[in-house]
């Protein structure tokens, strides 16, 4: 009233015994803006916190074939029992020997260091001699170092052209992209009769890793969500009274800020279960998801235009008012192959907010 007579002079007048009369007409019309009778605090915000935690590796595998002669024999204690046998046709010698020396088994190129919380690293032995692989015992060794031992593999009776498989865990542990091997035990049968006896007879090593999660390193990942959830923005009038039930916003931005230390970009995607995109002022489509690339580094403002757009504020059943619900997901992408620096400690801030609020419609409980 105070805005419409200071407005409207003409309103009032005096008579002789000197009483104010509000004078109005039956055509009178009344305007007044919205925000004359409903005020929304500024700054409006919710805030979140998502760390990086342990994250998805992309599986990597490695091959060797180690050739009887040049590989094999020729690090064995005797190697003078095979050596005339080579090329000829003859019974084919129990072998019983052990190799200590350490050779690369597999480079690895998605990763150069990574210390795992979980994973396994499984190994199938491949059997191309022509008799019985009785017993093999195989130890990994992280890099080219006798004092990190990563497991041990064993082996026994693999027929000929037959396989076997073993495997170790490497949870709590931090391997290089060089995984080199020694072969404490190597035992054969010998022959029944006399068989050609190859130097290029071999045996066959394939080592792949499985259920790999990692806590910190340097390497490649596959494309994965870090956090997912649901949240709610509160949109308070200045008056507690009033329960807001639906809103629509002329010219507005939703302001994302956030401050992210992963190495690489990440990405938020937003999607608001209860807002609804005004097409030509008459009709509704689902908010699409919003997606927001996060860059590494201090803090960053971005914003979502959310001009138009219907917010209906009453479907959080714990407060079923001026509430917008919100659900989010923060993603890794997987950036073309490269690598990233990482540990799991790592985070990202995000603070969602409302400021400035230009409002042109208002649904709800407006109290007395």
């Amino acid at each position: 009233m105070e805005n419409i007579i200071k407005n409207n002079p003409d309103y009032l007048k005096s008579d002789t015994n000197m009483l104010v009369h509000y004078i109005y007409k039956k055509d009178s019309q009344i305007n007044y803006n919205i925000d004359e009778l409903v005020e929304i605090k500024d700054d409006v915000n919710s805030n979140f916190r998502t760390s990086l935690g342990l994250i998805s590796i992309k599986d990597f595998s490695g091959s060797k074939t180690l050739l009887l002669d040049n590989d094999l024999n020729k690090n064995f204690s005797n190697p003078a029992i095979l050596n005339p046998l080579f090329g000829t046709t003859n019974f084919f010698p129990a072998i019983n020997e052990g190799i200590s020396k350490l050779t690369l088994l597999s480079d690895f190129s998605s990763f150069t260091s990574v210390r795992f919380s979980k994973g396994w690293l499984i190994l199938k032995v491949s059997n191309y001699f022509p008799v019985t692989l009785t017993k093999l015992q195989i130890n990994l060794y992280n890099n080219n170092n006798s004092s990190k031992l990563l497991g041990t593999l064993n082996y026994s009776n693999i027929a000929p052209n037959g396989f076997g498989y073993d495997s170790i865990s490497i949870a709590n542990q931090t391997l290089t992209n060089s995984v080199f091997y020694s072969i404490p035990i190597i035992q054969t049968a010998s022959s029944a009769n006399q068989i050609m006896i190859n130097r290029n007879d071999s045996i066959g090593l394939f080592v792949k890793s499985t259920q790999l999660k990692a806590v910190s390193g340097v390497s490649q990942f596959i494309t994965q969500a870090i956090s997912s959830s649901k949240n709610t923005i509160t949109i308070p009038p200045t008056d507690s009274t009033f329960f807001l039930t639906e809103l629509i916003l002329n010219k507005s931005k939703l302001k994302i800020n956030y401050h992210s230390t992963i190495d690489k970009p990440v990405q938020l995607n937003l999607t608001f279960p209860d807002a609804f995109l005004l097409i030509n002022k008459t009709s509704l489509t689902p908010l699409p998801v919003k997606t927001i690339i996060l860059n590494p580094g201090s803090r960053v403002d971005s914003s979502i235009d959310v001009t138009d757009i219907i917010f209906n504020l009453d479907k959080d059943p714990k407060q079923p008012f001026n509430t917008l619900r919100y659900n989010y997901t923060v993603q890794l992408i997987n950036n073309n192959g490269a690598e990233i620096s990482f540990d799991s400690s790592n985070f990202v801030n995000i603070s969602l907010g409302l400021t400035s609020l230009d409002y042109r419609y208002l649904e709800g409980d407006f109290g007395n």
